[in-house]
């Protein structure tokens, strides 16, 4: 669902504050993940203008 969701070893909070650390994590990843594909959505649809630009890995290199 979140495409970057990794664990990062941190030291864990109790469990009655765990679950809402947690939620607030998630649902920043899920709305930067939502706002990315809508831009690349936009980005990609033909009937607003929009095209697709693919880039390569050694583009900025």
């Amino acid at each position: 669902m979140v495409e970057n969701d990794r664990p990062h070893p941190a030291p864990r909070p109790s469990p009655d504050m765990a679950a809402d650390t947690d939620r607030a994590a998630f649902n920043a990843d899920w709305e930067r993940e939502q706002r990315r594909a809508a831009f690349i959505r936009e980005r990609t649809d033909p009937q607003t203008g929009g095209r697709i630009r693919v880039l390569g890995r050694a583009f900025n290199r």
